[in-house]
């Protein structure tokens, strides 16, 4: 697996000054791998949202609902994706 340059550091830094969630449309397996590479000592990342917990569009398509982060304020929350329709809610 390759990590970006800088990665850890970034997760490093702003996990003294944020939650971080990783909230994936993969499936648990390969979230679980992808986080113990990047975060082996579980210093970082505070939990994962995978694909069971999307919704599923009638095309097929996963969206990731923030409205699973309960008692969290949505403007507070910084999303970084690839797929804008992966958050359309």
């Amino acid at each position: 697996m390759n990590i970006r340059p800088y990665c850890m550091e970034f997760l490093e830094k702003m996990s003294k000054y944020y939650e971080i969630v990783v909230f994936t449309a993969s499936s648990k397996d390969y979230a679980e791998e992808a986080v113990k590479n990047i975060d082996p000592q579980n210093k970082w990342i505070d939990f994962i949202l995978v694909r069971e917990d999307c919704m599923v569009t009638r095309n097929g398509f996963y969206l990731k609902d923030l409205r699973i982060l309960k008692d969290r304020n949505l403007k507070d929350t910084l999303i970084v994706d690839n797929l804008s329709h992966s958050f359309g809610f």
